[in-house]
């Protein structure tokens, strides 16, 4: 299997910067870029990789495109914009668009006070923006509200390919899964909606979990957007914290083992090519 992770993330942490890490998040609150990726990737037939944006600055968007620049596994950037300053946002766009490499957008708006932050008219106006331009918006949806943003979005925007992280964090340690299994749907619903599989290890909650764990919420996943609307992410080194990289990969590649060829294929590159416009980019042999 020649395969993308489709959710990567590096960062260097230093004072004043991704102060989302908490006491939780000791094992990896540190630096972790290619020379940490790279030996988990070996053998697993990931080849290529998209990184995507772990805090709302611009700085961690160069970080990013200085390690495409320097590491060719590293084939696009998700990176962020000030989406609730449309001014701004259009004036970094104008650059970061003119690098093919800068595939998209994406905002902690789960860590935003107002939780109807994703709907709010000025960003909204920004999201605007984009489409135009190529870029996609990935959204850190957690649970049915922001979901259900999500559809609300997909709506006002038609042409915007709106990319639910995580599969908008499914209650896989307990309680009712009823409400995301609906909102997830009616996203679905939408044509200009996709999703990653991903992040699911982390929201078990528990060091005991194995990949029946996750094998409910990733077939509702599939019976609600088909093969063809989602793709694989390894969320790493976030996943540091349910076993590590090589573990959900496998418990992911354990779920689709019963799919036929072509979804797998789609879910392991497919997607990922076409949604991010990986296509037309170097490889890891370039």
């Amino acid at each position: 299997m020649t395969a993308i992770d489709a959710h990567q993330h590096f960062w260097r942490p230093s004072p004043g910067r991704y102060t989302w890490l908490g006491p939780g998040d000791a094992p990896i609150a540190r630096n972790w870029d290619e020379h940490d990726l790279a030996p988990l990737l070996e053998g697993t037939g990931v080849a290529r990789t998209v990184l995507v944006q772990a805090e709302n600055s611009r700085a961690d968007t160069d970080d990013m495109l200085a390690v495409c620049d320097r590491w060719p596994a590293a084939a696009a950037v998700v990176g962020w914009v000030p989406l609730e300053r449309p001014a701004e946002a259009a004036a970094e766009l104008e650059g970061l668009a003119a690098d093919p490499r800068f595939v998209g957008v994406r905002h902690l708006n789960h860590n935003e006070p107002d939780p109807d932050w994703l709907v709010r008219p000025e960003v909204v106006e920004s999201l605007r923006l984009l489409a135009p331009l190529g870029l996609t918006f990935d959204v850190v949806a957690i649970g049915a509200r922001d979901l259900a943003h999500v559809a609300a979005l997909a709506d006002e925007l038609p042409g915007l390919t709106l990319v639910v992280d995580h599969l908008g964090a499914p209650p896989i340690a307990g309680g009712d899964p009823a409400p995301w299994a609906a909102a997830l749907a009616e996203a679905a619903a939408r044509p200009n909606v996709v999703a990653k599989v991903s992040g699911l290890g982390t929201l078990t909650g528990t060091p005991d979990w194995t990949a029946d764990s996750l094998r409910p919420f990733i077939d509702h996943a599939l019976r609600a957007f088909g093969a063809g609307r989602l793709m694989f992410g390894g969320d790493w080194p976030v996943c540091e914290l349910a076993g590590g990289y090589r573990r959900v990969l496998a418990a992911v590649d354990a779920c689709t083992a019963g799919w036929p060829a072509a979804d797998r294929d789609r879910l392991f590159s497919g997607t990922a090519t076409e949604v991010y416009g990986l296509a037309g980019l170097p490889g890891p042999a370039a």
